[in-house]
């Protein structure tokens, strides 16, 4: 087929309506003056507030996007916020300075949330959902999701509110001091916004007949129009525009004219006459009107000239929290004793999390002794059996936490593999609740006192069960092993907090009753007897420098079929073999090198420990003072120890 100018051009006239079409069905959503964004945080000295005055939303939406979204109707194409770091104002200038540092505006000048996905649902008045996205602050980068509100603004604006608490420790950032370090900013600071968003309006020109082309005909001569100054309205939340391009209007049979909101990012405007076959266009009765806005690429994604451009986040290698009051298993969770109170993050919805711990132990031990030989059974007792240098087989855990609701999450722990069970073997299982699951005034306001637990879990007697090697986890132990007397098993039962606020920041009573046993179970009825705990204690970060923590915990137990206060660990030793005769295993004598004073049936137990924990800069300061007594306890009987016995 032979092909002529004007068979191509009537080709490309037909396929231009087309893409006209498709651009024209989305439509930018303007920033109105009053939309505010700015953070809060709280201090050793008070609380505070930074405000951006300098901050930018580019929005793409459908046509008719806002009462969309607040009929629950997803109509947002894209999203991009830019916040210039460097002008947040603190309404201080000392403050101003410190947070500039913090927020690394030198190196990283602008803040970016860039929407990569959204929820929507009609709630009440307006519609409430989730902005998923990535948030790239001090050039660090993280996904994030934030819980948001929509409401109808008047004049078909939309106003959407919400929060976001930041870690600044996830990405990087260093909290700021004033007052040499007499006033530390807190970690966990608030970002805010209230923004106001409206559709840009498009006043018709008059409607261009569609017509049958003439064939062969000459394509009309593009004639430049200078674009009115009155056609670019620019908020004064987004800051001056560039200046206005010229416009190129193809000839058409009338005028045609643009309002202001069409070119709110000064681009060039493209009238187009539809010249086509009507099967090519979607028609509203004989006649269409179509405004196409086409970006000159040379000139990039605008950004106005008091927000520097943005810098490229590098990526992080930390996972983001993602359940909330949960201590992570990893670093972050070093020197974090019970599950934080406050909210670290908003509720976002359900949420499923998994994590895991591995262990690979290399051990270079010896041990020796002079204790006579103690025959039983043809096998000297007291004789040490043969080690050497070697790797212990590894020990892993699993992880599972589960948000279900606003500060409910359940949480599961399993040893895929240890040295008392090589098998899989759960650890726990239990239900945290932080806050009321129905939205009732009085349970609100009890909740933000009080913490629940209950399930099967790792019982909250002292806080040296914090610092210990659990299995396959031995990021928060600074030493090799566990303590020699290791008060630290798991029970059915529940655990019920109550944290005090304002001058009593910092201060907790907890209450505890379980079933006193390691494993559930329904025999020896006239054996068993619950356990009941409690504890009292005061956590203060008394300066940026300077960490202070007290507590006192009491466990006291009537009677019980098998004691196992001290025996709980279902792990085992970090010292493998070590101490132990010619006739142990490492699975049945997993527990070489510790005392376990009450293993076995008790007619009760009673045990009291005070812990001391004091940080300075690097310094750190644990201390255990306990004291433990049974009665009529049978003491387990080792396979081997001597007065004589060492280790090297």
């Amino acid at each position: 087929m032979r092909t002529t100018p004007h068979t191509k051009l009537f080709a490309l006239l037909c396929l231009t309506p087309a893409v006209i079409a498709w651009r024209s069905a989305a439509e930018p959503l303007r920033l109105a003056p009053q939309s505010r964004l700015w953070i809060d945080g709280t201090s050793t000295v008070k609380k505070f507030s930074c405000t951006a005055p300098a901050f930018t939303v580019d929005v793409d939406a459908a046509p008719g996007a806002s009462a969309a979204v607040l009929a629950g109707t997803k109509a947002v194409h894209t999203a991009v916020v830019r916040v210039s770091a460097a002008k947040m104002d603190c309404g201080n200038g000392t403050m101003n300075e410190h947070m500039l540092k913090a927020l690394k505006a030198n190196e990283a000048p602008t803040i970016e949330f860039r929407l990569t996905g959204y929820d929507v649902a009609t709630s009440g008045a307006g519609a409430a959902g989730t902005l998923n996205g990535t948030l790239s602050v001090g050039g660090a980068q993280h996904t994030i999701a934030i819980a948001t509100q929509a409401v109808a603004a008047g004049d078909g604006a939309l106003r959407v509110t919400g929060s976001y608490a930041l870690h600044m420790k996830e990405f990087a950032l260093k909290p700021p001091t004033l007052m040499l370090g007499a006033m530390k900013v807190g970690e966990l600071i608030t970002v805010r916004f209230d923004l106001v968003l409206k559709g840009a309006m498009v006043v018709a020109a008059r409607p261009v007949p569609i017509a049958s082309p003439a064939p062969r005909a000459a394509p009309p001569a593009p004639v430049t129009v200078p674009a009115a100054p009155a056609a670019s309205a620019v908020s004064p939340a987004r800051g001056p525009a560039s200046p206005v391009k010229p416009a190129v209007r193809a000839t058409a049979p009338a005028a045609t004219t643009v309002s202001p909101g069409v070119r709110d990012r000064a681009d060039p405007v493209v009238l187009i006459p539809q010249v086509a076959t009507p099967a090519l266009v979607p028609t509203v009765s004989d006649t269409t009107t179509v405004v196409a806005i086409v970006r000159d690429s040379s000139a990039g994604e605008p950004v106005p000239a008091d927000v520097p451009a943005a810098t490229t986040a590098a990526p992080s290698n930390v996972p983001p929290i993602t359940i909330q009051r949960l201590r992570p298993a990893d670093q972050r969770g070093i020197n974090v004793f019970e599950a934080p109170k406050n909210d670290t993050m908003p509720f976002t919805g359900f949420r499923l999390a998994f994590g895991a711990a591995f262990t690979q132990q290399f051990q270079g031990l010896g041990h020796s002794n002079t204790a006579a030989a103690n025959v039983v059974n043809g096998v000297n007792a007291n004789q040490l059996i043969t080690i050497g240098h070697g790797f212990n087989n590894a020990s892993a855990n699993a992880y599972v936490n589960v948000q279900l609701a606003k500060g409910v999450r359940v949480a599961l722990t399993s040893y895929l593999s240890s040295r008392h069970h090589n098998e899989v073997w759960i650890k726990d299982g239990y239900a945290l609740i932080d806050a009321s699951p129905v939205d009732f005034e009085p349970l609100n306001r009890l909740m933000r006192y009080v913490t629940l637990k209950a399930g099967h879990f790792e019982i909250n007697y002292g806080d040296a069960h914090f610092r210990r090697t659990d299995n396959g986890n031995a990021m928060f132990n600074p030493l090799v092993g566990n303590y020699i007397m290791d008060a630290f098993t798991t029970e059915v039962g529940g655990e019920a907090y109550v944290h005090g606020r304002g001058l009593l920041d910092g201060a907790f009573v907890m209450g505890a009753v379980t079933n006193g046993e390691v494993r559930g179970t329904i025999l020896n009825p006239g054996k068993r007897a619950p356990a009941f705990y409690g504890k009292l204690g005061v956590d203060r970060q008394v300066s940026e420098a300077l960490r202070v923590r007290l507590t006192g915990s009491l466990f006291s137990q009537s009677r019980a079929n098998a004691q196992t206060l001290y025996n709980g660990d279902r792990g085992g030793s970090r010292y493998y073999d070590v101490l132990e005769n010619t006739a142990s295993t490492e699975s049945a004598q997993a527990w070489s090198g510790a005392i376990q004073p009450f293993n076995g049936q008790s007619t009760g137990q009673h045990s009291v420990v005070v812990n001391p924990f004091v940080k300075y800069h690097g310094l750190e300061y644990f201390g255990t003072f306990e004291r433990a007594r049974a009665d009529a306890a049978r003491r387990r009987r080792r396979t081997a120890r001597s007065p004589s016995s060492r280790t090297s």
